[in-house]
């Protein structure tokens, strides 16, 4: 099973080492990892919105949506849990469980 890894990322100083910690978990119990964070070594000219529109590319070869802890305070991962749970991925929680309530991705309720 292939399993993509959500997180944040711009707002973490320490999202190598979160990320990395996640990948070595999964990996012993036998899942094939994508972490997006070589993006960011390779890639560190993009903008926010070219990371997103390839992450979501990076999900549609997965089967699941690993979330690590801290995901909450990431709108990209409130983002591609949305994608995720909307292509029929099984989602995985790190840390602590589902939290009681996940933060919506879109915070405005005035549109109309």
């Amino acid at each position: 099973m292939r399993v993509y890894l959500s997180g944040a990322i711009s707002s973490n100083t320490n999202y190598e080492r979160d990320f990395n910690k996640a990948q070595k978990k999964l990996e012993s119990q036998g899942y094939e990892v994508v972490n997006p964070c070589f993006l960011k070594t390779y890639l560190p000219f993009l903008k926010w919105e070219d990371y997103m529109k390839i992450d979501l590319g990076l999900i549609d070869t997965c089967d699941s949506l690993y979330l690590i802890q801290g995901w909450t305070k990431s709108k990209g991962s409130r983002f591609e849990l949305e994608y995720a749970k909307l292509h029929g991925k099984t989602i995985m929680y790190g840390g602590k469980r589902k939290p009681k309530k996940e933060r919506p991705l879109i915070e405005n309720t005035d549109v109309q």
